[in-house]
């Protein structure tokens, strides 16, 4: 029943839990934009990296009888799993954008970089998984 409602409460719990801690409790700066934006911000692309990083590693030991019996590109089973990440990223970041309306935050030029951004974590998920 939490399937996709998953990659949405995860980041959701933790920006909260920042938001009380770090910025009303400790007091961190985070410069013009409100806090729950600048820390589900963050903790977006490391949701997905450690999510990527944990599911493709065990991807590979769940798959153990598969990768010994049939010869196919081994790269199949962690990208797919990295694959399934970048789906509740996406999903995730819709949130975000949510948030960023909310908060009546325009949309920087720089946003034009996170595909480049997704792109690399992506690739760093997969060579340390």
């Amino acid at each position: 029943a939490l399937g996709a409602a998953w990659a949405v409460i995860q980041p959701f719990f933790m920006m909260v839990v920042f938001s009380l801690f770090f910025g009303r409790l400790a007091g961190v700066p985070s410069g013009d934009i409100p806090y729950p934006v600048f820390s589900y911000a963050g903790l977006l692309p490391w949701t997905f990296f450690q999510n990527a990083v944990t599911n493709s590693g065990n991807s590979l030991v769940g798959n153990s009888n598969l990768l010994t019996k049939v010869y196919f590109p081994r790269l199949i089973i962690p990208s797919a799993s990295t694959g399934a990440g970048l789906v509740d990223f996406a999903i995730a970041f819709v949130v975000l954008i949510g948030l960023m309306v909310f908060y009546g935050l325009d949309f920087p030029i720089t946003m034009l970089m996170l595909p480049v951004l997704v792109a690399l974590t992506t690739l760093l998920a997969l060579g340390v998984g």
